[in-house]
């Protein structure tokens, strides 16, 4: 399983075109894929208004926790193993496959379960196949990055990003019918995908599992503890009872996702880039991958902080409006979630994916801390600082990280 045996077997990048047209398909992926979820988002909060969508709110938020849970970790190693092993691609994914499919069924018993409970509305159990089939969408796709076939990855999330869009626009009418149109779309995609044989299921191999496996605990946990901060919608639903409060702080977070888009899409075209350069011996200029991200978050974090009022009323309506209060603290947020993107790409490319759930799980308990003392009195404002706070602690951390491995090295 080692990449050192496998010299003449592992596809590069070799030329400055073949990286542009790699990096090109990345990035329409990733902006047009996440820009059609952002708008499937933005027409849900339309059609079902601030109180309503603040219903549905914490459920989507759950479903995005779930999905990351799902991953176990390894989705970004499974960039990096069939980076190492193209050949093998096809064995990886079906570990991949097979470890999401195992945790999806006991995610599923415990929803059903809590449904029977009346601790969850019946209607989470569409979003739970969201969650589901995103997991395992997102495998088939994170596979095809690591091949190198960039361009199989931009038409599977397009195409997926479209039929969400559609669906969601032909089925909401409240909270319940929009999490089954999610539920439905996603579930439409997977079905074709594995109708085309992108992904085959065959027995698992114990090796590939563990070659998969292995180093995914600190990333599992760092996402894990990554996503506490972005629970704060649920903090907040459970808090309060206004839901219309709820709907704007999740409208508001939404333009903050859609404002580290980018970040996101550089981090996805910079990972493999960067293995595959460790893997000569061409120095990596760091520099280069950094400024990106600085420049890009500087621009993106300036203009959520300034611009958020008419923005949020242009996109979600007048009835969002408020939510503006949030856009200051959030611009700030976005800024610093644009250099911790930088800072775990290249930890996770160096195989130091410790450093990663160190610097992540000091934000979280920034998170879960301010979150409990602010929300009360702050409201949805106070869990914008706290998101803030959480990734300026998540940054001060992998500086001090890198500058205890730079005094070791010197």
């Amino acid at each position: 399983m080692s990449s050192a045996s496998l010299p003449s077997q592992v596809v590069t990048l070799q030329t400055l075109g073949s990286r542009a047209r790699f990096a090109s398909f990345v990035a329409t992926s990733e902006f047009t894929g996440r820009g059609l979820l952002f708008a499937a988002q933005v027409v849900t909060a339309r059609l079902l208004g601030p109180t309503e969508f603040g219903h549905l709110a914490p459920q989507l938020v759950a479903a995005n926790f779930l999905w990351v849970v799902l991953e176990l970790g390894h989705d970004r190693l499974l960039v990096v193993r069939t980076s190492e092993a193209p050949e093998k691609a096809s064995l990886f994914l079906n570990a991949a496959l097979q470890l999401r499919i195992a945790g999806s069924l006991v995610a599923a018993a415990g929803a059903f379960a809590a449904v029977i409970e009346g601790m969850l509305p019946a209607f989470s159990l569409a979003l739970v196949g969201w969650a589901v089939a995103e997991s395992l969408v997102r495998a088939i796709r994170l596979s095809q990055i690591g091949r190198l076939r960039s361009h199989v990855d931009a038409a599977i999330h397009v195409f997926q990003r479209i039929v969400t869009l559609l669906v969601v626009v032909a089925m909401t009418g409240d909270a319940p019918s929009a999490a089954v149109a999610y539920g439905l779309s996603n579930g439409l995609v997977l079905a074709l995908l594995l109708t085309l044989r992108l992904a085959k299921f065959v027995p698992i191999r114990i090796d590939y599992l563990q070659a998969l496996m292995a180093g995914s605990l600190p990333l599992f946990l760092s996402s894990l503890v990554a996503l506490v901060s972005q629970l704060d919608v649920v903090w907040l639903s459970i808090a309060t009872s206004d839901a219309t409060q709820v709907g704007w702080y999740r409208s508001i977070t939404q333009l903050q996702v859609a404002a580290v888009l980018p970040g996101q899409v550089m981090a996805s075209v910079a990972l493999p880039l960067l293995v595959q350069q460790q893997r000569t011996t061409v120095p990596t200029n760091r520099l280069q991958y950094s400024v990106p991200f600085v420049d890009g978050g500087c621009l993106v974090g300036a203009g959520l902080a300034v611009a958020s009022s008419p923005i949020e009323r242009t996109l979600f309506g007048a009835a969002y409006t408020p939510a503006a209060a949030a856009g200051p603290p959030l611009g700030l947020a976005v800024l610093l979630v644009y250099l911790n993107w930088l800072f775990a790409t290249t930890r996770i490319a160096g195989r130091q994916e410790r450093h990663v759930f160190r610097a992540t799980a000091a934000g979280a308990l920034i998170s879960v801390g301010g979150n409990a003392l602010l929300i009360p009195s702050f409201g949805f404002v106070g869990s914008a600082w706290v998101r803030a706070l959480t990734e300026a602690v998540t940054a001060t951390i992998f500086v001090l990280s890198a500058r205890r491995m730079n005094r070791a090295r010197g």
